[in-house]
């Protein structure tokens, strides 16, 4: 806590390095009968390159002020919605004292300008209901910045180290092209990727629903999104970039981009290979190959049950960025075709390739009845994935009443894995009970479908509309595994030897239905009327062979064929009244739900059947412009999975084996959510807070039997409730002082969960608590630095073994400084320092990472080399701490260290770079 604190007054210390004479600009923005117009946009520019320097919001007497600005020579405007532009020469002198500027009058638009003859007209930032627009070129970036390196200089937009983004206090969801989806909806393909000189309009706004699009009903299904306008000649024409670069140690990296966008079309290819553990377009991790019928041997897991996500066909991005050596190779295809005015399609393909090669130690301190255990391992793991993803989005308007949606998304995945570890166990007294040293290696495949087809039709009445949807879902999943373990067993004195074949096949079909009917009511009041049908048949064939002296025997009781069958009916009601403040949905909903299964060469098969009551709540109040409060409250139903059903015994870790419960009944859920958002376009003070609570009932959670010798069984199981509180505040604030910005983030999560260890109920609490302040500045055009802290507490507090509490800190530091030489040169440096600290694991662990590197643009900056270092320090190292289920876990891996790089890099484009002058006479009309 002391460094950041450190931080936070090094930062107010900084002032006294930029005072400097500051002057105060103050107005009042009314029309031609002096009323006040309030909400006006008041921008000031340096009248040489119309580069923004400075903006206010007019307030309800229609009075702003632009504070702390350096003496020079000015362009006001002022922008006004129905209003005709505003523009003013303003001089600021050293020796002047603060600017009271007379009233500015705004003409109605229908008038004629007589004074000004505008050329190439350029507002760079307008605010139009729920839209905020920004013109690109006011916002100055270096030469080859891509878009992340824009949407960091516009006011209210924030752009965190990951590359997330927030725009007005809330986080994007997507980034569209020219309205046009980019890659799907992963905003930072388009942020990453694309040139930021090939914008001439960024705007942000809530984007509506589908549904609500069309309907012109507002369902409160809105999410925060980004459109990128492209500049005219970037709409009819190709742009791209290359790069490429190889260094010490064999390191390579290379990356490209290009794009052809033509009338109604657009074309864009990505793609990037390297072994720096740079992992992509950053899409969801897509692990859905378990090596079979092991668990796939991952950090917060060690010790459980790894439950993968069969569900997303995204790229399989594999580990964490600082687990182990990462070679990728990966590319991707985007385009997007109007044809004619009613019929659109959007489509992408991804290809990714990743070889991991990760050794890893790991120390575990787990929970008995009685006493607990500790476990230390080693291992080395290797794997192969491909992964082939395509999707597909056509949307076709049958007349101005209908339209049809079509969306699919084919997936295939290949997987090859290998590892070999050693594990050994010792009780309290530090007395080995067991060791394991095991052998795993597997081979798979999986092929995932998925469409949907929807049909939306309007009545003539407004509001009265139909929807029907029906979708289908398939999936193959094959593996061949094979399992060599011998197990010690010390005080027995004795040695168990497995050395299997094992082989899987699961295949899974899926439909579903879903109609809705909406009636409106009175002006505002709509009710809705739905009923949802979806069945999922699934079989899992799984069979273990012994490899016997004799020859290879079949393992019958194993070995098992496993079917399921689980579907639902729902029909519910919704009532939304809409008003111009506030939106208000209450819904209620039945739902039938039907689970059967049966196994085989047993007898009792699995039948079971529950009704739900589904109600659920949306209340959401404007109180003005980006100053929202909105509550939920929803309930779900989470059904258990294929895998926690079957009771088959899973022994690729022989001394921690995992088998299926078939009388698990579904989760029933309980969530409330409360948020609220609050930003200032006149003060820039943005501020975020959300707070949530989870209750579940029937938890699905896990059961451990663990025997004298430390073997360990589990198996999952339902406890009666379980709890989950989290909240989060962020706050950010201009530094004018410094032309920065700094950011404040809290967050607290608490959970109250159930396990439960050789039969006896252990209540285990955990609570999490993170602190994140950063400084970084928007407008430097010499300098660019961001720095900070984020300090995060873990405890975890045991029901029946208090001796077992844990409690421990980590804390990083981090640094990014880039400054510009001349006009053709670019340092960087980065330097992040991470420190563990927790009496269980010993002494605290410090890790310095410190990467710099030089840019020299060449060729009229068309061209670049890049000479860089990582890990200059050669002090890099992969720790992470962790608690899960009932245990605490430390692990290190191996890391990339120390190497360098040279680089070139090339900027392609297919058309001139126009660029529009702005001329002041000596009147300050603009021309």
């Amino acid at each position: 806590m002391k460094y950041c604190c450190l931080l936070v007054l090094l930062s107010l210390a900084t002032s006294s390095l930029f005072a400097q004479s500051k002057l105060d600009i103050r107005g009042t923005v009314v029309d031609t009968t002096s009323m006040p117009l309030p909400g006006a946009t008041v921008v000031l520019m340096n009248a040489q390159d119309s580069v923004l320097v400075g903006f206010a919001i007019s307030g309800d007497k229609g009075r702003f002020e632009i504070k702390r600005q350096s003496p020079g020579t000015y362009l006001l405007q002022v922008s006004y919605v129905g209003y005709q532009l505003q523009y003013q020469a303003v001089e600021l002198s050293a020796d002047d004292k603060d600017v009271n500027l007379p009233p500015i009058r705004l003409r109605a638009s229908d008038a004629v300008l007589d004074e000004i003859l505008v050329s190439g007209e350029r507002i760079p930032m307008s605010i139009r209901q729920d839209t905020i627009e920004y013109q690109a070129d006011a916002f100055k970036t270096r030469q080859g910045a891509r878009v992340e390196d824009l949407l960091r200089k516009l006011p209210g937009v924030e752009v965190d180290r990951a590359g997330n983004i927030r725009a007005q206090g809330e986080a994007v969801q997507q980034v569209l092209v020219d309205g046009k989806e980019f890659f799907g909806n992963d905003p930072k393909i388009a942020t990453k990727n694309l040139p930021a000189d090939a914008v001439d309009k960024v705007q942000v706004f809530d984007k509506k629903s589908e549904l609500a699009t069309f309907s012109g009903i507002d369902d409160g299904n809105e999410r925060r999104a980004i459109n990128l306008s492209l500049k005219e000649d970037k709409k009819n024409g190709y742009f791209g970039d290359l790069e490429a670069g190889y260094g010490t140690d064999d390191r390579y990296q290379g990356k490209m981009n290009l794009n052809r966008f033509g009338k109604g079309a657009q074309l864009s290819v990505i793609g990037m290979g390297n072994n720096v553990n740079e992992q992509g377009f950053s899409l969801d991790e897509y692990i859905n190959f378990s090596g079979g019928l092991g668990s796939f041997l991952g950090g917060a897991n060690e010790g459980g049950r790894v439950r993968l996500d069969l569900n997303d066909a995204g790229l399989p991005l594999s580990l964490a960025q600082q687990d182990g050596i990462l070679s990728t190779h990966a590319g991707g295809l985007n385009f997007n075709q109007d044809f004619g005015k009613r019929t659109e399609l959007r489509s992408s393909y991804f290809f990714n390739h990743v070889n991991t090669d990760l050794d890893r130690s790991t120390r575990q301190q787990s929970l008995l009845t009685e006493n607990g255990f500790t476990s230390e391992g080693d291992s080395k793991f290797a794997s192969d994935n491909t992964n082939h993803r395509l999707n597909v989005n056509l949307r076709h308007r049958i007349d101005s009443f209908q339209n049809l949606g079509w969306q699919s998304s084919l997936g295939y995945n290949t997987a090859d894995q290998e590892n070999r570890s050693t594990r050994r166990s010792f009780n309290d007294r530090q007395e080995a009970e067991n060791e394991g040293i095991r052998q795993f290696a597997s081979q798979g495949d999986n092929l995932l479908l998925r469409s949907s087809l929807v049909y939306r039709r309007r009545f003539r009445k407004r509001g009265r509309l139909f929807v029907a949807d029906a979708s289908l879902g398939l999936r193959s999943n094959e593996a061949a595994s094979r399992l060599d373990s011998r197990n010690t067993f010390f005080q027995q004195a004795f040695t168990d030897r497995i050395n299997q074949r094992q082989s899987q096949d699961e295949q899974l079909n899926s439909y579903g239905l879903r109609f809705s009917y909406t009636e409106p009511l009175q002006k505002g009041r709509y009710l809705e009327f739905n009923f949802a049908h979806q069945t999922v048949d699934n079989q899992l064939d799984k069979e273990f062979y012994d490899q016997l002296p004799m020859g290879e025997q079949f393992n019958e009781e194993l070995s098992r064929f496993y079917t399921q069958q689980y579907a639902f009916d729902r029909a519910g009601i919704n009532f939304r009244w809409n008003r111009r403040k506030s939106k208000l949905t209450l819904g209620a909903a039945m739902q039938y739900y039907r689970l059967q299964g049966q196994l085989s060469n047993e007898v009792q098969s699995v039948r079971d059947s529950y009704v739900r009551f589904l109600p659920s709540l949306r209340y959401k109040r404007d109180f003005g412009q980006a100053n929202e409060l909105t509550f939920a409250y929803r309930t779900s139903i989470q059904e258990p999975s294929l895998e926690q059903l079957q009771p088959i015994v899973d022994n690729s870790d022989p001394l921690r084996q995992y088998i299926g419960n078939p009388d698990l009944i579904p989760e029933y859920i309980h969530d409330l959510e409360l948020r609220y958002l609050l930003f200032s376009q006149f003060s820039q003070i943005s501020l975020f807070a959300n707070a949530g609570l989870s209750y579940t009932r029937n938890k699905i959670t896990q059961a451990q039997s663990i025997d004298a010798q430390l073997q360990q069984v589990i198996q999952p199981l339902n406890v009666d409730e379980d709890w989950l509180a989290r909240a989060n505040i962020s706050f950010g604030s201009p530094l004018r002082f410094m032309k920065s910005r700094s950011s404040v983030n809290l967050g607290s999560n608490y959970s109250r969960s159930i396990v439960f260890v050789n039969g006896q109920r252990n209540l285990v609490q955990r609570q999490s608590y993170n602190l994140e302040y950063s400084i970084s500045n928007r407008s430097w055009d010499k300098i660019d630095f961001r720095f900070g802290a984020d300090l995060g507490w873990n405890k975890v507090r045991y029901d029946l073994l208090q001796d077992l509490n844990q409690s421990y800190l980590s804390q990083t530091y981090f640094a990014d400084l880039t400054v510009f030489v001349g006009k053709n040169t670019e340092l960087n440096s980065i330097f992040d320092y991470s420190r563990y600290s927790d009496e269980s694991f010993g002494a605290a662990q410090s890790v310095p990472l410190w990467r710099a590197s030089i840019t020299q643009y060449v060729f009229q900056k068309k061209g670049r080399f890049i000479l860089s270092v990582y890990d200059i320090l050669d002090r890099n190292l992969g720790i992470r701490r962790s608690n899960a289920f009932n245990f605490v876990q430390e692990v290190r891996s191996n890391a990339l260290r120390r190497y360098v790089s040279l680089g070139f890099g090339w900027s392609l484009s297919g058309f001139d770079q126009k660029k529009g002058g702005i001329e002041i006479d000596a009147g300050g009309r603009r021309r």
